[in-house]
């Protein structure tokens, strides 16, 4: 599997699990709901991937990565993310953008894809 591959993969499983996440229905027991297998690999490639996002993440400032933690997290608007940081809609957008090509950058430096 390519490398590009891999990485969208891991970002529709990252966005799946959040939106399974918010619409699980609570149980009774309190138990979590089952969730489906993910080959070894497959689960090596996505911590790997986690990992360079959050390197990259480090490095960058502290408005941005908030910026992308509420967008891709949290789901939040544009509106909501400028409310939070105290900023208009348009710098947070900013913000949030810069922060995808940062890890965009840094993932094809690493593993050779064209972001």
């Amino acid at each position: 599997m390519r490398s590009a591959e891999r990485i969208r993969l891991f970002i529709e499983h990252l966005r799946s699990a959040r939106r399974e996440q918010l619409d699980a229905p609570d149980t009774l027991d309190g138990a979590a709901p089952a969730r489906a297998a993910v080959a070894p690999d497959e689960q090596l490639a996505a911590r790997r991937i986690a990992d360079a996002v959050e390197q990259v993440l480090g490095g960058l400032p502290a408005r941005q990565v908030e910026a992308f933690r509420l967008v891709r997290e949290e789901g939040c608007s544009f509106d909501e993310v400028a409310a939070r940081l105290g900023c208009t809609e348009m710098a947070a957008r900013l913000c949030a953008h810069r922060a995808r090509a940062s890890i965009r950058h840094h993932l094809g430096e690493v593993w050779g894809v064209a972001g």
